[in-house]
């Protein structure tokens, strides 16, 4: 049942005896459990622990559907070369004959 949180329990118990001020459990979502947010059990269970949230960095979500059609012809056009041009003789191997 908290097979998954013993490593986080040891990582606890380490930075206590170390004498680490913080442990940092990771992000929260703004949602809370009321707001339909699907992580936000967690997010509010984190919460327990302290009322201190401090914000790190934004998300950054890669779309790569997003890119323009143009860039995903020429990047797959570009790698179907490179697989094509690995079995062809090199041109130096030309020369040493």
């Amino acid at each position: 049942m908290f097979g998954s949180s013993i490593p986080v329990l040891d990582l606890i118990t380490w930075g206590k005896r170390i004498g680490a001020p913080i442990y940092d459990l990771g992000g929260v979502s703004a949602g809370t459990a009321e707001s339909g947010d699907p992580v936000a059990g967690i997010s509010d269970f984190k919460r327990l622990f302290s009322k201190d949230v401090a914000d790190i960095a934004d998300d950054w979500i890669l779309e790569p559907g997003g890119c323009r059609p143009e860039w995903r012809r020429r990047v797959s056009a570009g790698t179907a070369w490179i697989q094509r041009s690995r079995g062809r003789t090199r041109c130096c191997d030309y020369l040493a004959n």
